[in-house]
């Protein structure tokens, strides 16, 4: 029996995969180009950005 096609083989492979893109797509997520303190959220009251009401 060929031992890539074994269960536990493809299993890795598979949760590899989804991290692997996990990652990319985190690393190529656009962003403001600034770092912003949590006060400095605009118009909000709460900490967390969450908006006046």
């Amino acid at each position: 029996m060929n031992s890539f096609s074994s269960p536990k083989t493809i299993y890795f492979l598979i949760i590899v995969l989804i991290f692997g893109l996990i990652f990319i797509d985190h690393l190529t997520s656009q962003t403001s180009g600034i770092v912003a303190a949590p006060g400095d959220a605009g118009p909000s009251c709460a900490p967390c950005g969450a908006p006046c009401k």
